[in-house]
């Protein structure tokens, strides 16, 4: 099957529902072809939305020309906090199991407020096809979408874009570490050479010629105290 990807949203928060549906709408290839508040509305229009598609499918290519009116849905996006408020109003875990069995091969992607482990494992063995967070950001949500109910629909445009992986650093080579001129050490060595260092090996001939008798120590006698 070939054409637009058909959506179903089930949520009874009216703010969520209609932001939404309008971000789905903005994808390309993406149609809402109904929402609900409630479990019993959900099943009484997904119910006739599928008959009817199923019997139009059926009908001469002439009368086929209304199908859009009557769009086959491909995937629910469901609730799982459906009901907290209203003990009277199915919750969204046990409709999560009554579409699965009414539906079958209809793709059921929940979203719930917490990530719990245990909720995860909960909605799965209920039959869901995905389960994401309600706070995940539109990007992540588009590729959990196409994840769970793309496979229900060849359709070339849903195809996920490719996630460029981030830039690398620029290569920056390591450069050795500058060594200090040979002029700056021959001059560190003669200055403490001269001043009678104590670290040196042995203690050097007094050099006149070198110090000029500007430097001396009584107790080292490195260098000729200064004449007169």
């Amino acid at each position: 099957m070939t054409g637009p990807l058909h959506l179903f949203l089930i949520d009874e928060d009216p703010v969520f529902r209609l932001g939404l549906k309008i971000w789905l709408e903005q994808q390309p290839g993406w149609v809402v072809v109904g929402e609900a508040a409630t479990g019993a509305d959900a099943l009484a229009q997904l119910a006739d939305l599928q008959d009817r598609s199923e019997a139009l499918s059926q009908d001469t290519p002439a009368d086929a020309a209304w199908a859009d009116a009557s769009p086959r849905v491909n995937g629910v996006i469901l609730d799982l906090g459906l009901g907290q408020g209203d003990p009277a109003q199915l919750p969204g875990l046990q409709l999560c199991g009554d579409l699965k069995q009414r539906f079958p091969d209809l793709p059921v992607l929940v979203l719930s407020a917490q990530g719990d482990a245990v909720l995860q494992a909960a909605t799965q063995a209920m039959g869901a096809d995905g389960f994401g967070l309600r706070s995940l950001p539109v990007r992540e949500l588009a590729q959990l979408i196409r994840q769970v109910v793309a496979p229900s629909v060849a359709f070339a445009a849903i195809a996920a874009d490719p996630i460029a992986p981030p830039p690398e650093p620029p290569f920056r080579p390591k450069l050795p570490r500058p060594r200090q001129p040979l002029v700056a050490v021959t001059a560190i060595l003669f200055t403490a050479n001269c001043r009678g260092d104590r670290r040196r090996l042995k203690p050097s001939k007094p050099r006149p010629d070198r110090c000029m008798g500007r430097c001396w120590r009584a107790d080292a006698g490195s260098c000729a105290p200064p004449a007169g």
